[in-house]
């Protein structure tokens, strides 16, 4: 049995190529089909586009995707908490088919969700990326929150500050009027200005700054930002990637003034324990953590909505990628899409670029 499976070659071109599947499980195994397949827009049009790399490594081939939603189809002998059947998150790329053992699943979903819920879910780990910045910090309800950039890892981060009991400040140059109707009615939306920032600052009253700052932003202009709006002792988390793509800044990213007058704390966010452990031992695990986000989102759709209004077919990931990249800076509003094809399911939900 053979598996249709995307690979990015080289800066733009993306080709399906066939990757063929053992025809006997091992005993920890479980084989399954794709349903959904959810784009992180800021990771893969980095990849797909060219950016510099995060680290030394090889670029090219690269699998492209990483939220996916499946149907497990068969287990081997000694898979214990899946059956055929199970529907299934986890970290596979976009692909049409897989194998995977039995402790890399992700999570498994109650078989009475409908196609429309696991659609929704898909998209868990977009919102935990923000969640995991939040456990860093550590957030507590009642703090002033500010979230750097209007994509989707500034709309899901934004989300969850307010609905966990945050005071939201969301910077973006996007259009507010369009933004604002998909967010909580309760997140200040704010121009990516300094003015806007200045604004901010008073708005946080006898703080004078915000307790933490959370950017999503790949630009050194949004990190000055950052630490400028950021209290004295106050915490900045840092999900974007400062200086990606652009020339040196002209000013010190670690200037005393932010790092030692205002005694700042900069805290790297996305990594999270993947260990089978107890919770005495460790709280805070993926598996742990994607339980409680694919619940809050199952039970609150407004949360997913946004980001999964368009379903593609599997075969148009290029062509999603080419419309995201034409559309630029839009607000989360896109997508999903389902597969017209028995056997290949692997659909495509587009988010909106962060």
């Amino acid at each position: 049995m053979e598996a249709q499976v995307y690979v990015l070659t080289g800066p733009g071109q993306l080709e399906l190529h066939a990757q063929e599947m053992p025809e006997t499980l091992e005993p920890n195994q479980m084989r399954a089909e794709t349903l959904y397949s959810a784009i992180s827009p800021g990771t893969e049009l980095a990849a797909y586009t060219d950016m510099p790399p995060l680290r030394p490594s090889k670029v090219y081939p690269r699998l492209m995707g990483y939220c996916n939603m499946a149907r497990i189809t068969e287990t081997g002998a000694e898979v214990k908490r899946y059956q055929p059947g199970d529907y299934l998150l986890s970290f596979q790329s976009h692909r049409s088919h897989f194998v995977i053992d039995e402790e890399e699943a992700t999570l498994k979903l109650p078989t009475k969700l409908s196609l429309e819920h696991l659609k929704h879910a898909s998209t868990a780990y977009l919102f935990h990326l923000g969640y995991s910045a939040l456990l860093k910090g550590p957030f507590q309800a009642g703090m002033q929150v500010a979230v750097i950039g209007g994509g989707t890892l500034g709309y899901t981060t934004a989300q969850l500050a307010r609905y966990l009991g945050g005071t939201v400040a969301l910077f973006t140059n996007q259009d507010h009027n369009s933004l604002q109707p998909v967010l909580d009615m309760h997140v200040r939306l704010r121009p990516k200005t300094q003015e806007g920032a200045q604004q901010a600052v008073i708005f946080t009253g006898s703080l004078q700054g915000f307790d933490m700052v959370i950017n999503t932003s790949n630009r050194w202009q949004d990190w000055h930002m950052a630490l400028e709006m950021a209290r004295h002792s106050g915490t900045i988390i840092n999900l974007g990637f400062p200086g990606r793509g652009e020339a040196a800044p002209d000013f010190n990213p670690l200037d005393s003034q932010y790092t030692y007058d205002k005694q700042l704390t900069i805290k790297a966010a996305g990594y999270m324990p993947d260990l089978q452990a107890a919770p005495q031992d460790v709280r805070f695990t993926i598996k742990r953590n994607m339980l409680y986000l694919t619940t809050l989102l199952l039970q609150n759709s407004k949360l997913t909505s946004p980001l999964v209004q368009q379903v593609r077919p599997w075969q148009g990931l290029d062509q999603a990628y080419q419309e995201l990249l034409q559309r630029g800076q839009q607000p989360p509003p896109n997508a999903a899409a389902p597969a017209n094809k028995p056997g290949a399911q692997l659909e495509t939900q587009l988010q909106a670029r962060h």
